[in-house]
Formats: structure tokens, C-alpha cells, sequence
């Protein structure tokens, strides 16, 4: 299993990265965010 890391420093980057979370979860990833907000 690969676990990847998300950061995004921005509020409109937020939309992007659930939804590469949502397609990584689903190859088999586990997702963690890294939110520096």
C-alpha cells in the first residue's frame, strides 16, 4: 500500500486535492493532508 502526502497552502487549492484523494483512495492509496491553511 502507498500512503501519499497532500499539502496545499491555499482555501482553493482544497477542491483539487479531495479530489486527487478520492481517486488515489480508490488505486488503493492512503492519503494524508498536510494543510498549512
Amino acid at each position: 500500500m502507498t500512503d501519499v502526502f497532500i499539502s496545499y497552502r491555499r482555501e482553493d487549492g482544497l477542491a483539487n486535492a479531495d479530489f486527487l484523494s478520492e481517486k488515489l483512495t480508490n488505486s488503493g492509496c492512503r492519503v494524508f493532508f498536510d494543510d498549512k491553511l
